[in-house]
This record gives structure tokens, sequence and C-alpha cells, in this order.
């Protein structure tokens, strides 16, 4: 088992001290988003001796020992996933990730054109589908509700709503935002704002608009399945599903990509044709994985070949071999490994445990979140 310290990300959005006080960084000022633990080139966490390896370079060195033999060679000796914590203070921006064949020509297509880092769109080949368990209360936003649902809310903004309203009858969710974010709706962006919001949609939209005044990304919120989750639910986000995390804390594990195309409640680019060439515009419900708050551990696995997660809460369970990274919140852990290795860990603490450890055993008193590679997909 090696010792993990995070990779930190200073986003606008990010809460001042919630990550902080989570983890036990007192070192660290300011309001930090993201605390990233895996092994992506743009934000690896760091490990060994004064935490002067970073955990990708560690990885490349043995592969097989690190991954297993099956992960390293299905994902070209990379971890495959990405975990995160989260800690929103206001909308993070309304976005899309590609799936793999969108991300794999998109980034292609960059490189070719010498595109250089800040504009690019694609930072890497992957796919990103993503989940998100909450850890406080988190309000999110996830794929868009049916067309009869918006059009009964444009209908209580009355006549600011027009365009949209004949937008979203002549072509459906496609033509509403395609219509939000090209053509000129101020009147439509001052009305959301100053709603008395009824409904959870428009709520949602005016807390938005509040947010990023003259944003149109606050009407295609109001197009978007809002929901509240409770501490312990968990969310699945595929590619190509629009999605805006409004606030709260969440655990995040993803496939190990940084591919963002953003529609708008942003200060960063925005790439509208891209956003409506990419992104699924149809009505679809939120994809809820099943878990539990209650004591005990549950393996939350969405389908993505990539990352699962083990969830242990106020008790034990067994993770199988392959790469994993075992993060401790809300209380101490004692883990152990099949190779007779054991650790301690208190709030805060992480650890990344290679394939060649064997089973990981897991009790705490706490809240113990391990990512995983699907043993299913990886026998």
């Amino acid at each position: 088992m090696l010792r993990l310290r995070p990779a930190l990300q200073n986003y606008d959005w990010g809460m001042t001290g919630a990550i902080q006080e989570m983890l036990g960084l007192n070192w660290v000022d300011g309001h930090i988003a993201e605390a990233w633990w895996g092994a992506h080139v743009r934000g690896p966490s760091r490990t060994g001796r004064l935490f002067g390896v970073t955990l990708d370079t560690l990885i490349h060195k043995d592969p097989i020992a690190a991954l297993g033999p099956h992960v390293a060679r299905d994902f070209d000796g990379q971890l495959p996933y990405l975990m995160k914590i989260l800690a929103i203070a206001k909308p993070l921006s309304i976005q899309v990730h590609p799936d793999v064949a969108q991300a794999r020509e998109g980034f292609a297509r960059e490189n070719d054109a010498d595109v250089p880092d800040g504009e690019r769109s694609f930072q890497d080949p992957s796919h990103k589908p993503e989940m998100v368990v909450a850890v406080t209360a988190m309000k999110v936003l996830a794929g868009f509700r049916p067309a009869d649902e918006l059009a009964s809310d444009l209908e209580r903004l009355g006549g600011v709503a027009h365009e949209l309203a004949a937008a979203l009858a002549r072509g459906g969710i496609s033509a509403y935002v395609e219509s939000c974010l090209t053509d000129d709706h101020a009147d439509a962006l001052v009305a959301v704002a100053a709603h008395a919001s009824e409904g959870e949609a428009l709520g949602a939209a005016r807390r938005a608009a509040l947010h990023f005044p003259g944003d149109p990304g606050a009407l295609v919120a109001l197009a978007m399945n809002p929901l509240e989750l409770a501490p312990g639910d968990a969310l699945y986000v595929p590619a190509r599903q629009v999605h805006s995390y409004q606030s709260g804390i969440g655990v995040e594990i993803m496939a190990n990509s940084d591919n963002v195309i953003r529609g708008g409640l942003t200060s960063k680019r925005v790439d509208v044709p891209l956003v409506m060439r990419l992104a699924d515009l149809d009505s679809s419900a939120p994809q809820l994985v099943g878990t539990s708050a209650s004591a005990g551990s549950h393996l939350l696995e969405p389908g993505a070949a990539e990352f699962a997660l083990t969830v242990v809460r106020s008790g034990e369970g067994i993770v199988p071999a392959g790469p994993r990274i075992a993060l401790t919140l809300a209380g101490a852990a004692s883990l152990r490994t099949g190779s007779g290795e054991r650790a301690n860990l208190k709030s805060g603490d992480a650890v990344f445990v290679p394939a060649s450890d064997g089973d990981l055993r897991v009790s705490t008193g706490g809240v113990v979140f391990v990512a995983r590679v699907p043993a299913a997909v990886h026998p």
C-alpha cells in the first residue's frame, strides 16, 4: 500500500475551506474545488518518500504489479479511472463529455491542427462516463426532461419565452437548446432570474441565472432534470449526457479523462457547435445507481468498463485484487491486504493498493470509498 497526496484544483466554483477540513490540509488556503486521486497526466497523485513520485510514474515502472495483467493489457498500462472530491459552492458549467469515437476523432483532429493547450476541446482520446456519490446533500441537473414539462414552465414565464416555446414546438429539445445558445433571449433570462420559482426546474434555472447574469446556460438548465441527492445517493452520468452539478460535496469517479465541452454557466471557453454535435439532446431520465446509506459494504457498478466503487460504511468489506484507491472520510479505518500488509488511516487519508497486494479487507467506523476496476469486465 502506498500513501497518496491528491492533486488540488482551485476553480472559482469551489467552496472555501471545505476540502481542506475534510482532508486535514491545513497548509492549503483558498477555495479548493476538487481533489484528485489518480494518474491523469494533468494532475496525478503523489506518493513515495516526501510524496516525491507521481502515481503515473510509479505505475509505468511495473504496470503488471500495479494494475494486474488484465487491466494492464486492456488499458495499455494506464490506471483507467480517476477519483475526486468535489466541493461545489455555485453551479458548475452546463457540460458534456464525448463518447469513445468522438474523443478519439476530436483529439486526433486537434493534434493534427496543432491546437494550443488553452484552446483545445479534447485533452485526451478517452471518453468520460462518471458517477457521483453525495457526501452532503447535493443539487444536480442531469439530462433533459420531457418536452411537455418544459413547455409548461415556458408558459409560466409568459410572452418573453414565446420564441423559446416556438423552437421547442418546432424541433423539440434539440431546437430549444440551440435557440437558447445562439439567439438573444435577454428578456427571458431576466424573467427567469426574477421568477418566484414554482417547481424544482424553475428554481434551478433561477439560481443559475442569479449566479451567472445574462448567461444563456440558465435557459438550458430550465430544460434539464433537477435532482436532490441525499448523502449516500449515487448518480451515473454516461458519455454524451448534458449535466451540471449545482451545489454540495460529493465523491466522483470517472474514466481517466479530462475532456469537458461547455455550453454555459462558466467563464471558461464555450463551444456551442461542438455541444450540439456531441450531446444527446433527447429527453432522458437520470440514472440513479442502487446504493444504501446504511452500515455495511456496498458495490456501485454502473456498467462502465473503467470503474466501480465499493463503499464501506461503519462495517467491513473485502475488495478483490486489482488497482484500488481507498479514501477514508468521517472516521478512521483499518486496512489489510492479502499479502499481509496492514495500514491504519485517519479521516482524509488515501492509499493506492496495487493488484499484486491481493484482496483488500477494510474495517471502519466511518466511511471508506474504494475505487476499483469492475471484476466482471476484467476477470
